[in-house]
């Protein structure tokens, strides 16, 4: 059964996308989502962001943090509307919400429902979802930072 806060049309999309972004090493492992019901819009707004990578073993630079490049095959992402959407590349003039970043945005019908897709070109906040080894030059996935139940609700 579906959440009522994330339907399961909502939650397989965003698993399509994340497969056609699959092409870019950066994109392979996934990266996070967020996503809201815009009521005043009737539509679902989706944004996806490339995981924060942290560099490690690579001597002084160990432990950093960096936002990586990345690039997207439009015509794949695009695919997955039930109607080829509308596509507009976004540079904020101001700083929104802390936020200034290039992001392409899809708007269309997924599924019946009016969604608009945006593809973040930096990482969302949090802590890193991806490692690299410089000596493999390989990703992975970072652990899971365990969350006690009791700062989770705010007590």
């Amino acid at each position: 059964m579906a959440s009522r806060l994330r339907p399961r049309w909502l939650t397989n999309f965003a698993m399509r996308i994340f497969q056609a972004l699959a092409a870019d090493p950066l994109w392979s492992l996934g990266g996070s989502w967020a996503q809201r019901r815009l009521r005043r819009q009737r539509c679902w707004d989706l944004r996806v962001a490339p995981f924060r990578v942290e560099v490690q073993h690579a001597g002084p630079a160990d432990g950093k943090v960096i936002r990586p490049s990345m690039f997207c095959d439009l015509t794949a992402v695009a695919r997955e509307f039930d109607e080829w959407p509308e596509i507009t590349w976004s540079v904020p003039a101001k700083k929104r919400r802390g936020l200034r970043q290039m992001t392409i945005v899809f708007e269309g019908i997924v599924e019946g429902h009016r969604t608009r897709l945006c593809l973040l070109a930096e990482p969302l906040k949090g802590p890193p979802g991806l490692l690299f080894d410089l000596e493999t030059r390989t990703f992975r996935l970072a652990p899971v930072p365990r969350v006690d139940p009791e700062q989770r609700h705010g007590k």
